[in-house]
């Protein structure tokens, strides 16, 4: 909800600007999804949802 929310604040306060960035709709792959590859991949990863549909991964290389 506050995702939806910050999104709809965010495009009435900016103008529009068409980014040259590939776009796909709809995503490949759910939250949930991301976060169970992220957790196969990079074991002790900690992921995040953030506003405006977008998530941060944070990992630390194990110590040899």
């Amino acid at each position: 909800m506050a995702g939806a929310l910050a999104t709809r604040a965010h495009k009435l306060a900016k103008t529009y600007w068409e980014t040259p960035a590939p776009k796909v709709w709809p995503p490949p792959h759910t939250y949930g999804q991301l976060r169970q590859l992220s957790e196969v991949l990079l074991p002790g990863c900690h992921f995040q949802r953030r506003t405006m549909w977008r998530y941060v991964l944070t990992w630390n290389e194990p110590k040899a």
